[in-house]
């Protein structure tokens, strides 16, 4: 009698499977991708649905956009439904995905999302908070680029609102904001603070 054995998975397949899997054991990010595959929702949307802190809703869509399970539309995400589909069929049929040359960064290497992870995850509490502001500039800008997501583009904060935005995250609010104004994340114009178009800081750089 002959045994059929399903054929094993490559390598690349199984760190996709293992990385899924770790992705959605966490309790909340899984209750996230339920609500998005349903709409598309604001952070504010899903914080206020979950019961969640803000930074801890942040927390959790920015680790999911920066895996491509989740995309930002304006300021509402949705989930990427075509990349999970795409995910299931590969793992399936045995097919080893498709690697862009110009897309293999260094884990190390600033602007990864390896190395994005791995600053947030040296400088973040549990529920989303700092611990302190890195030193270091490139390791900054990734925090500081994780607490703008809680602003929305094209809306208006006085600097109290923004202040209290900003304890969400961290004791020194003054640095904080400072900081995301200094890095152009934040613009301020007497007392007001907005988060600019990307478009339009580009242009102006």
């Amino acid at each position: 009698m002959r045994i059929h054995r399903s054929k094993a998975m490559n390598p690349a397949q199984n760190d996709e499977v293992m990385n899924f899997f770790k992705t959605f054991t966490q309790a909340d990010r899984l209750k996230i991708a339920g609500l998005l595959g349903l709409e598309a929702m604001t952070l504010d949307e899903i914080a206020e649905q979950l019961k969640l802190r803000a930074a801890a809703a942040s927390s959790h869509l920015s680790y999911l956009e920066n895996l491509g399970y989740v995309q930002r539309e304006g300021n509402r995400y949705r989930l990427n439904v075509r990349m999970l589909e795409d995910l299931a069929k590969r793992v399936l049929a045995g097919q080893r995905p498709k690697v862009n040359a110009d897309e293999l960064i260094s884990e190390t290497e600033p602007g990864s999302v390896d190395y994005e992870h791995k600053v947030l995850s040296d400088f973040l509490l549990p529920d989303g908070r700092l611990k302190s502001l890195p030193a270091q500039q490139k390791k900054l800008i990734v925090i500081l680029s994780y607490v703008a997501r809680s602003f929305e583009s094209g809306a208006r904060y006085p600097e109290k609102e923004v202040n209290e935005r900003l304890s969400r995250f961290y004791k020194d609010t003054a640095s904080l904001r400072r900081y995301l104004v200094d890095f152009q994340l934040l613009q301020r114009e007497k007392g007001i603070y907005w988060k600019p178009d990307p478009a339009d800081v580009n242009a102006e750089s």
